[in-house]
C-alpha cells in the first residue's frame, strides 16, 4: 500500500479492521464512500474520518469494480449527473462497519454540478477510481457486495448483414462503456471464435495477441497506442 499523501493512504484503522477480519475467518467489504468539502490538511495512516463538511455519502450500489488478475482490482466510486451542486475535496472510502480504509485529497476543489433536465444546463458524472493490487487479495476481501462493471460495446450480429460491414478492413465498433477509461472509441480486435464464429479480416490480430487475462486491446489508430479494457 502506498503511504505517499498525495496519493491514497491506508489508514492504521483500515488495517486493523483487515487483520480483524482475517482472524475471525472473515472477509473485509467496502460499505461507502463518502466526500468532504475541504484539501485544507496533509492525509495520513492516523486518520479516521474525511476533513471539511461532508458534501456527499455514496453507498455500496455506487462503487462498482473489476478483477484485473488474481492479484489486482480495481474499484470506482461514481457520483453520477443528477448529483450536486457541492464541493469535492477529498474522500473516503469506509467498511460494512464504517470504518475508514483509504483516504485522499485533491489537488484542487472540485465543483460537483447537478445536470438538469435542459440540455444547455452545466454538469456530468464524477467518478474515482483506485487500483488496488496485493498477493493474496480474494482471501482477504470479498467485493460481492458491489456491482461488477466490464466494457460494453454494441452488439453486432450476423444476420444484420450488409447493414453492417463485418468484412472490412476499415470497421469500427463503438465502445459505449470501459472501466479502464479511454479517450477514444478504438477498433476492437474481435478473436476468431466469439459468439461461436466471427468472420473478419485477415489483417486483423489473431487470438493469442489479444487475449491476456481476458482483456482485449483497443487500437487507437497511432502506432503503438493501444488501451485494454476488461470484456
Amino acid at each position: 500500500m502506498s503511504f505517499d499523501p498525495e496519493n491514497i493512504i491506508f489508514t492504521t484503522a483500515g488495517r486493523n479492521y483487515l487483520l480483524e477480519r482475517q482472524a475471525a475467518g472473515q472477509k473485509a467489504l467496502l460499505g461507502s464512500f463518502r466526500i468532504g468539502h475541504s484539501n485544507l490538511f496533509v492525509p495520513n495512516e492516523s486518520n479516521t474520518g474525511i476533513f471539511g463538511m461532508q458534501t456527499y455519502i455514496g453507498l455500496n450500489d455506487e462503487i462498482f469494480w473489476i478483477k484485473y488478475s488474481e492479484s489486482e482490482v480495481v474499484f470506482r466510486c461514481c457520483i453520477e449527473h443528477n448529483k450536486g451542486d457541492f464541493d469535492i475535496g477529498n474522500i473516503g472510502i469506509f467498511s460494512d462497519s464504517g470504518v475508514l480504509l483509504f483516504i485522499a485529497k485533491f489537488p484542487y476543489i472540485h465543483r460537483k454540478m447537478r445536470t438538469k433536465e435542459t440540455s444547455e444546463a452545466a454538469g456530468g458524472r464524477w467518478t474515482f477510481q483506485v487500483r488496488l493490487m496485493m498477493d493474496n487479495m480474494f482471501e482477504l476481501w470479498d467485493f460481492s457486495n458491489i456491482t461488477p462493471k466490464y466494457a460494453e460495446m454494441q452488439e453486432l450480429m450476423l444476420t444484420d448483414a450488409p447493414n453492417y460491414p463485418f468484412d472490412s478492413f476499415y470497421t469500427e465498433l463503438q465502445l459505449n462503456n470501459s472501466f479502464l477509461p479511454t479517450n477514444r472509441s478504438g477498433y476492437l480486435c474481435i478473436s476468431g471464435n466469439t459468439s461461436r464464429h466471427w468472420f473478419t479480416s485477415p489483417f486483423q490480430m489473431s487470438e493469442a495477441n489479444v487475449i491476456v487475462y481476458e482483456r482485449y486491446h483497443l487500437d487507437g489508430g497511432e502506432e503503438n497506442d493501444k488501451h485494454t479494457g476488461i470484456w
